[in-house]
């Protein structure tokens, strides 16, 4: 596996790039003001460069969306992962700690350990403060098995884990474009305006 300097890691955003934020949409406005608890969405790119976005320092206007986003927001100048692949990455976003402590170390395939049953996680934690918890994930290495505990519902475009890193596993190209999981989210926000929720959407682009 080649490996990447401390810098070149943070500048790459390594296996995922994160864009957390507290979720606001036309038509919404009213209800929101009305709730204590505001809705929270967490979208995940899987394997965007930082370099690679204009609010990041490209030259070239790639991301006009996300640096209105980073306009509005607050933008990290500084994100390290805990590893170079996704399982105990992604295991570490969803329990906030290290992979020596969540227990998913090495390039993770069904029947290997999961996360430590007793490991806190993002979404139990939401669900139990009375939020409606549902994930999109086009990512098996990252997928229900691993991290579907506590969501009310998980829908998954690309369910199957490959057995190692090399390998692609076949299935449905169109489950796994971001424009299709994107119509499919639009959707959901549609249905659930009215509830406080927890929405959490990886998008399998640009990986």
């Amino acid at each position: 596996m080649m490996k990447m300097n401390r810098t070149k890691r943070a500048k790459t955003c390594a296996v995922a790039g994160v864009l957390i934020f507290c979720w606001s949409l036309a038509g919404m406005a009213q209800q929101s003001a009305q709730r204590e608890k505001p809705n929270v969405v967490v979208i995940i790119l899987d394997q965007l460069r930082a370099s690679r976005l204009h609010c990041y320092g490209n030259a070239r206007d790639t991301s006009p969306n996300i640096d209105r986003l980073a306009e509005r927001g607050v933008r990290f100048s500084h994100y390290y992962t805990v590893a170079s692949w996704t399982s105990p990455s992604f295991s570490s976003l969803h329990t906030s700690l290290y992979a020596s402590r969540h227990g998913v170390t090495l390039f993770w395939h069904p029947g290997m350990p999961l996360i430590n049953k007793d490991v806190p996680m993002l979404a139990p934690d939401f669900k139990y403060h009375g939020y409606y918890t549902a994930a999109f994930v086009n990512n098996g290495l990252a997928g229900k098995q691993l991290t579907g505990r506590g969501f009310d519902e998980y829908h998954e475009g690309y369910a199957h884990a490959a057995i190692n890193i090399t390998q692609r596993v076949g299935g449905r190209g169109d489950l796994l474009r971001a424009s299709t999981t994107a119509d499919e989210v639009s959707d959901w926000l549609s249905k659930h305006r009215s509830q406080t929720f927890f929405l959490y959407v990886h998008f399998m682009a640009p990986h």
